[in-house]
């Protein structure tokens, strides 16, 4: 008490600017702005952040069994597992993650497809290839059917609906040949008893800011 700041002898400074922590010279921003050191690091600056990250994410479990019979080149939907998302803005993309828990008829090979359905458009499947002539298109495929044996498959992608209306996404599954059986998060046996796992399977969507792509 009584020793002014300008005392050396009871007082040692911490920090100081050309104006103090704040420089006088230094303009008002707007609403929302930052305040950061410029990139020389020689004076402070007014900086709009950039809006970005994973802005909202809508996700469906689905927990039942389901027996699919159809055979390339048709597919049947797994019922139960979409997912409804609506982008805030027609630039931003969607983050499509998919987990499924499948078996399949003894070698028999089989696949999946992610379907997008904008409001007020058809169906349309995403993540084809550009190419395949007589063969089966599919998103992503899920290995040689083997009984017994709960197999598990994921799957990413980063869609780009260019809409503001609602999107559906969901999940369609072929196999191979007339006579072919995929089976959803259950083995082809499905004993009851403790040797036969049962699982769950996912689908999530992300809408992810154009900011940050």
């Amino acid at each position: 008490t009584g020793n002014v700041p300008t005392s050396t002898a009871h007082w040692d400074l911490f920090v100081a600017g050309s104006g103090g922590i704040w420089n006088a010279g230094l303009s008002l921003g707007s609403a929302n702005q930052e305040i950061r050191v410029n990139s020389g690091g020689t004076a402070l600056e007014f900086h709009t952040p950039s809006s970005g990250g994973i802005l909202q994410v809508k996700s469906t479990i689905k927990t039942d069994t389901q027996s699919i019979t159809s055979n390339f080149p048709n597919f049947a939907d797994i019922s139960g597992l979409s997912v409804d998302i609506t982008p805030s803005s027609a630039s931003n993309k969607i983050l499509i993650e998919v987990n499924l828990n499948v078996d399949c008829s003894t070698g028999y090979r089989n696949g999946a497809k992610i379907i997008r359905t904008v409001s007020g458009s058809s169906a349309v499947h995403i993540g084809n290839a550009t190419s395949f002539s007589n063969r089966t298109g599919v998103t992503f495929g899920c290995g040689i059917g083997s009984p017994n044996g709960l197999h598990a498959h994921s799957f990413r992608m980063l869609d780009n609906p260019n809409t503001t209306n609602a999107v559906n996404y969901k999940i369609a599954v072929g196999t191979e040949s007339t006579g072919g059986n995929i089976v959803i998060n259950r083995d082809l046996n499905d004993g009851d008893d403790l040797s036969h796992p049962r699982g769950s399977s996912t689908i999530t969507a992300m809408e992810v800011a154009s900011g940050v792509l």
